[in-house]
């Protein structure tokens, strides 16, 4: 059997042989990814596909990451100062709740996404989710 990687933007399936197809999903973790921070991380940075997780929760994921770093001043006055709200007087997922009030009629979802790509564009200042001493 010939093995060759590529670049994919879709699900594909694959025929192994006799009756095994395998879905080929670019960036799906498995349900038993055995490191869930791991899972969430990549999520939180786009590095594994939408449909392997649920915004919301990844967003509040993020905000519980970003309370338990050591640097984290600039990065809360930024989110407060973004949905004003300080994200150190509510829980996370009250946090999200908050913004999909405020901004999306309810809709966790999309405060997720919000949440999510505020980061990714570096909306909350620049830092890292994973230190030498969590590796």
């Amino acid at each position: 059997m010939d093995v060759f990687f590529s670049c994919c933007c879709c699900c594909r399936w694959v025929r192994l042989g006799g009756e095994l197809d395998l879905l080929d999903a670019p960036g799906i973790i498995p349900a038993s990814f055995n490191d869930q921070t791991a899972a969430q991380r990549l999520a939180i940075c786009n590095d594994i596909g939408e449909a392997s997780y649920v915004d919301s929760l990844i967003a509040a994921a993020l905000l519980i990451r970003i309370k338990q770093l050591p640097r984290n001043r600039a990065a809360l006055a930024k989110l407060r100062d973004r949905y004003k709200l300080d994200p150190l007087g509510v829980s996370a997922e009250d946090f999200v709740v908050h913004v999909a009030g405020e901004l999306f009629g309810g809709d966790k979802e999309q405060a997720g996404v919000r949440l999510l790509n505020d980061y990714r564009n570096g909306v909350y200042g620049d830092f890292a989710l994973e230190l030498p001493d969590d590796l």
